[in-house]
């Protein structure tokens, strides 16, 4: 009978009337929480956020750079550059006007456009030499994996008249076995 006194007495101590109304004294409030803890990222975020845009303008540099990489790389594979640079290096009026070596540079410009053995060019190719520079004009066309050519020329800065690279007896005979694109 202990145990059903003290749940009597328990009862009977909870009496509405006898309850407190007012907020206890401050002695006995609850002490107040400690503060949380920073997370990981509000700790680290004045290194993370420029390590995350460096990161990204990384990766689309690396890219851009490798999309031009890969287009010049088409464009110096293919037959019109292969043949425009060909006809500049071995051109006594070419080597006249630049001077030797002659430098050829990287930034092509233009298109190219190919389906099976049908295609056209038009573009340009910087070069440069001990006297000067300019930039080989190329605009052709392939048809049934044969080109020919309208416009295969170098435009020296500073001169008005181009030296015109196609060669008749040149043209005459198909090219040699290799890469017709």
């Amino acid at each position: 009978m202990i145990g059903s006194a003290t749940i009597l007495v328990y009862y009977t101590s909870a009496n509405p009337a006898l309850m407190m109304t007012t907020t206890p004294s401050s002695a006995f409030a609850a002490p107040p929480f400690p503060p949380r803890p920073p997370t990981w990222f509000e700790r680290k975020w004045k290194w993370l956020v420029p390590l995350l845009i460096l990161v990204v303008l990384v990766f689309f540099s690396t890219f851009a750079g490798g999309l031009f990489y890969l287009i010049a790389s088409e464009f110096r594979a293919s037959y019109p550059y292969q043949l425009a640079v060909k006809r500049a290096t071995e051109s006594p009026a070419v080597a006249a006007k630049l001077g030797k070596p002659l430098h050829i540079g990287w930034l092509i410009s233009g298109n190219m456009n190919f389906s099976g053995t049908e295609g056209n060019a038009s573009f340009s190719i910087p070069v440069s030499g001990p006297n000067g520079r300019g930039r080989i004009t190329v605009v052709g066309k392939k048809h049934a994996n044969h080109w020919d050519f309208e416009t295969l020329e170098l435009d020296v800065s500073g001169q008005d008249e181009p030296i015109v690279l196609l060669d008749p007896a040149l043209d005459a005979y198909p090219a040699a076995t290799g890469n017709s694109t």
